[in-house]
C-alpha cells in the first residue's frame, strides 16, 4: 500500500513539475487526431524508404511517389504509418493527391498498404 502511495506521490510531483509532459511524446512531435507527426528528418526519410519497400504491393496501378509532405505514425496492434503526398500512377501516367496508410506487423509479417482521399491533379 506505502508503495502504491509513493508512486501516485512521484506522478503528481512530475506533473506539477512539467504539466506538458506526455509519456512517449518528444518535444519536437505533434499530435494529429491520434497520429504522432514525425518532424525528424532522418527518420522521415527513413518512413519514406519503408514505403518505396511497399508501393509495389497497391492493389491498382503501378506507382510511385513524386513527394511526401508529412509522415506520421500510430502504434495500434502494429505500427500503421500514414503518408500524405503526390503519387504518380506509371500505367496512366497520372498525378494524385493522396494519403497511403501502410500497416505493419512484423511478429507474424501482416503488411496491408492502402490509398485513400485519392484527388487526381494531372
Amino acid at each position: 500500500m506505502k508503495s502504491i502511495l509513493l508512486f501516485s506521490l512521484f506522478l503528481a510531483v512530475i506533473a506539477a513539475v512539467e504539466p506538458r509532459v506526455l509519456i512517449g511524446m518528444s518535444d519536437t512531435e505533434e499530435i494529429d487526431g491520434g497520429i504522432t507527426i514525425v518532424t525528424d528528418e532522418v527518420r522521415q526519410r527513413e518512413l519514406v524508404e519503408l514505403l518505396r519497400e511497399h508501393i509495389g504491393k497497391l492493389e491498382e496501378g503501378n506507382w510511385d511517389i513524386i513527394h511526401i509532405f508529412k509522415v506520421g505514425t500510430q502504434v495500434v496492434a502494429g505500427i500503421k504509418y500514414y503518408y500524405y503526398g503526390t503519387f504518380i500512377d506509371k500505367n496512366e501516367n497520372k498525378l494524385y493527391a493522396s494519403t497511403v496508410t501502410l500497416y505493419l506487423r512484423p511478429w507474424d509479417r501482416y503488411t496491408d498498404i492502402n490509398m485513400q482521399d485519392k484527388t487526381q491533379i494531372q
